[in-house]
């Protein structure tokens, strides 16, 4: 009797936990090749938000809201963004518009875009001001002494539909040889041919319930949470700024909206 109370209470709580509206969680991120005058340049990374059957405009909303008043230089969505169609949620997505950075808002597709048809989510996302990159780059800033390279990957799903599927390689292809930032649904595209640059993934959720974390990395090569350090590549993975309705429920692995302060390895020059 105890321990099915105990159970209940425990389940009660996680599901009150993954409907709770995120906190930003800040981070400082030192990156060997980011230009001095790039020093504290700040971006917000959303993820997993799974707006569908549980999250729906109003609390995306205020995810928009918060994320908007810290005024970050860069917004960027690291996918599963929806959970159904375009036509059901097309209204519901729609706060996404809203977001404001001084770089704009950037993007890549997650397992859950191809469940629920990318091709058709694609002109939306477009449509809401979010460039999604597809094994491509962007350079952001635009100063030749004050830019990084922003590159993003499309999730392997892809491939089940006809498409090519991540390729970081391609990604990177052309880029200067200045800090990287990579966007990648799954952490386990972190690939070691490639020179150092900063993963920023999702996926795992972070395993939802602190002891299922083990569980979920068994997965994810040995990746659930946090901040790794492999090789010469930084990989951050967020919990997840949602929560998808198959599995409502966090216990000890709250929710987060991502902000990462980014920090020059580079001395300043001397006047």
């Amino acid at each position: 009797m105890v321990i099915s109370l105990l159970a209940l209470l425990l389940a009660s709580y996680g599901h009150w936990q993954s409907l709770q509206l995120p906190q930003v969680r800040t981070i400082e991120i030192s990156l060997e090749k980011l230009p001095p005058k790039l020093d504290g340049f700040s971006l917000i990374q959303l993820t997993d938000i799974h707006i569908g059957p549980l999250f729906k405009g109003d609390w995306l909303a205020k995810v928009v809201e918060k994320t908007n008043e810290v005024q970050p230089d860069l917004v960027v969505l690291t996918g599963d963004m929806i959970d159904g169609n375009p036509k059901d949620l097309h209204h519901e997505i729609s706060p996404l518009s809203e977001l404001k950075s001084r770089y704009g808002v950037y993007g890549v597709t997650g397992n859950h875009e191809y469940y629920f048809g990318a091709n058709n989510w694609l002109p939306v996302f477009a449509d809401l001001g979010i460039t999604m990159l597809h094994n491509e780059y962007r350079m952001i800033g635009t100063a030749p002494d004050a830019q990084l390279v922003l590159a993003g990957v499309p999730d392997r799903t892809q491939k089940l539909y006809n498409g090519s599927g991540p390729d970081v390689t391609q990604a990177f292809t052309g880029a200067p040889d200045s800090a990287r930032i990579l966007l990648a649904h799954r952490p386990i595209e972190i690939n070691s041919s490639q020179d150092e640059y900063l993963q920023l993934s999702g996926h795992t959720h972070g395993g939802h319930l602190f002891f299922m974390q083990w569980l979920i990395s068994s997965f994810n090569g040995g990746l659930v949470n946090g901040l790794y350090h492999i090789d010469d590549k930084l990989l951050y993975i967020s919990p997840g700024t949602g929560l998808w309705a198959g599995f409502s429920c966090r216990l000890g692995v709250p929710a987060e909206i991502t902000r990462i302060v980014l920090r020059s390895k580079v001395n300043m020059p001397e006047d």
